[in-house]
Order: C-alpha cells, then sequence, then structure tokens
C-alpha cells in the first residue's frame, strides 16, 4: 500500500497486522485505529515516525483489540473550541493499547478544556513508552503529557519535560476514579495551579 491509512482501511479482520517500514510519515489526516489491527513499526520508535505535521492528531485508537506498536508519534496537533477537537495532540486513546512509542512535542490547544497535548485517554492502556517535551495552551488545561477521563492505565512509562499552560497535572492529570498510573517514572513537568490536584 502507499500509504499507512490505505492500508488500515484494507485492514478489517480483527488480529490482522499492519506493518511499516523505517521513516518518518508526514500525516494529512489522522490514522484511525477502529478494528481490532495491530499497528506496527518495524524498526522500533527510533525509526519509524507519524508526522502531524502541526496541522493533524497523530493517531486515534478506538477498538479494545487495537494495538499501536513502536512508533514516535511527534509534532501532532489538536485545536479546536471543545473536546474532543482540543484533545489529544499526539494520540487519543479511548480503548486498545499503545506500547513501545515516544510521543513528543504534541501540542493541544483553544477554548474550553484543551487536554492531554500528548495522549488523551478515556479508556485502554498506554504502556512501555516515553511521553516527553508535550504541552497545552488556551483556556484551562489539564495534563500536559497525558490526560485520564475514565478507566485507563498508564504502566511503565517515562513521562517528563511536559507543560501545561494554565491549569494542573503537567505530566499527568487523573481525572477520574478508574485512572491509574502504576510503576512510571514522571519527572520535571510544570503546571502553574498547584491548588487542583489533579496529577504530577
Amino acid at each position: 500500500f502507499r500509504t499507512i491509512s490505505n492500508a488500515l482501511a484494507h485492514a478489517t479482520i480483527a488480529g490482522q497486522t499492519v506493518l511499516v517500514s523505517n521513516g518518518v510519515y508526514t500525516l494529512a489526516a489522522s490514522l484511525n485505529l477502529t478494528n481490532g489491527v495491530a499497528l506496527v513499526g518495524v524498526g522500533g520508535w527510533s525509526n519509524t515516525v507519524l508526522d502531524g505535521n502541526a496541522t493533524t492528531r497523530c493517531v486515534n485508537i478506538g477498538h479494545a483489540a487495537a494495538v499501536l506498536n513502536g512508533f514516535t508519534i511527534s509534532n501532532g496537533l489538536a485545536w479546536g473550541g471543545g473536546s474532543p477537537a482540543n484533545n489529544g495532540g499526539g494520540l487519543y486513546l479511548t480503548a486498545g493499547t499503545a506500547q513501545n512509542c515516544r510521543v513528543v512535542l504534541n501540542r493541544a490547544g483553544g477554548g474550553g478544556y484543551p487536554d492531554g497535548a500528548g495522549v488523551w485517554m478515556s479508556g485502554g492502556a498506554l504502556q512501555d513508552s516515553t511521553i516527553c517535551w508535550n504541552s497545552n495552551a488556551g483556556g484551562w488545561t489539564r495534563g500536559g503529557g497525558v490526560m485520564m477521563n475514565g478507566n485507563g492505565l498508564v504502566q511503565r512509562c517515562v513521562i517528563w519535560g511536559n507543560t501545561t499552560g494554565s491549569g494542573a497535572g503537567g505530566g499527568v492529570s487523573l481525572n477520574q476514579a478508574g485512572d491509574r498510573a502504576r510503576n512510571c517514572l514522571i519527572m520535571g513537568n510544570s503546571a502553574p495551579d498547584p491548588s487542583e490536584l489533579l496529577g504530577g
């Protein structure tokens, strides 16, 4: 297939795997993992880059059996007047798994609550990944690195150097009772409002 999106459109059977060769892939629109398929970077995150070109969110994952494995997710943008348009510049995760990824230099902004510049999640799992140098701005912002807003799990991740412009949870914001972060290293993130105890 000539594009990743075209390959995903033809992978309609749960359990199928789409393999992506090494390279930098500049995205014109978000990649959507809405079937139970695996999208795998053959050379891992150091060799396979999904670049949002500062115009679009990189990836949406919305199926319990979907897997994103081995990518750098970079330069994504979520911008708009409200959710979900202004949430999750790099990754928007409602189900499924993202693993062995590097989520870096993504942004979220606009009006309302532009949350989760790197990752916004209401379910699924983010694991064995690095989330760094993501930032959000405008409105009331939460979760510069990761915004958790449901029953998600973040585990064995390094979350550092992320910022939120006007709110709380520079690294991670855990907003619901079912959100869980475990065995993670969270350091060097910044948020301007210490009165909101939503995350580190």
